[in-house]
């Protein structure tokens, strides 16, 4: 498995830029994202909440893939991520991966 990507978030995935790049445009489109300062997207969390928008309890790492819900849905890996905002991406397995 490759190493983490982001300092910040200690989870490693084998995703290919591109496919980082597939989820990250879902998130800012179909979760009304929004760019932070610190790199960051704040967006809607993708599972329901009653009173939710962009970033209220919800940010997704703009490096690692992963979503972050600081409600009860706590960490979403990439793959999740990709289901729930309907991305569609190749799976592409980073060749550092291997």
């Amino acid at each position: 498995m490759a190493s983490a990507v982001g300092p910040e978030s200690g989870d490693a995935h084998d995703l290919s830029p591109a496919d980082v790049e597939v989820i990250t445009t879902a998130v800012l489109q179909q979760l009304d994202g929004r760019w932070r300062s610190n790199g960051f997207i704040a967006a809607r969390c993708p599972y329901p909440h009653e009173h939710d928008h962009p970033g209220l309890h919800f940010s997704y790492n703009t490096q690692s893939g992963w979503g972050y819900c600081f409600g009860k849905h706590g960490k979403i890996p990439p793959a999740e991520m990709a289901q729930l905002c309907g991305a569609t991406w190749t799976r592409v397995v980073r060749a550092d991966a291997a």
